[in-house]
């Protein structure tokens, strides 16, 4: 009976110490806060385009999503959709051309939104719940036309090199 009591005190201690091994550890990151915002491309919602997020400020955070079809995204930092810091950021956008992390896809919009410092895109995210204006990116961006032959000419190099090999 005393080992049985001895057994859960030991267990006690152990879920005790993990408790306070685990709330103490995310004290040194900032508060987040829930950040939505949306991407349209010439007039319509962009689904699957990568939205980042790097601050400006102290903390270097970074923060990201991915728009659903909608056009929507919520930011993600340290948890899935659990905001953004409260600070400045410069944005980057990235619009694979598919959705197969085997296979490189080209950029939609041409890399024109890949270099935060040139980008001239900047989002605000309050102390507080933030829904960002929408981003909208205006110019020539990749057809669906020219994904598919892209789709094709990777294939046909597949092809070439399985023949080889």
């Amino acid at each position: 009976m005393q080992s049985v009591n001895l057994v859960r005190a030991g267990g006690l201690l152990v879920a005790g110490a993990f408790l306070f091994f685990v709330t103490s550890c995310g004290s040194n990151r900032p508060r987040t806060y829930p950040t939505k915002g949306q991407v349209i491309v010439n007039g319509s919602p962009a689904a699957g385009v990568k939205v980042v997020f790097a601050a400006t400020g102290d903390g270097a955070a970074v923060s990201h999503g991915i728009t659903g079809p909608d056009g929507n995204f919520q930011l993600s930092t340290f948890g899935q959709n659990d905001g953004a810091p409260p600070g400045d950021y410069l944005v980057t956008l990235t619009w694979p051309a598919w959705d197969d992390p085997s296979k490189p896809a080209p950029d939609k919009l041409k890399g024109a939104y890949q270099n935060a410092g040139s980008t001239g895109l900047k989002a605000h995210v309050d102390a507080k719940e933030t829904t960002l204006v929408p981003f909208e990116i205006k110019g020539a961006v990749i057809s669906e036309g020219e994904v598919e032959e892209v789709k094709k000419l990777k294939k046909h190099q597949l092809r070439k090199m399985d023949r080889k090999g």
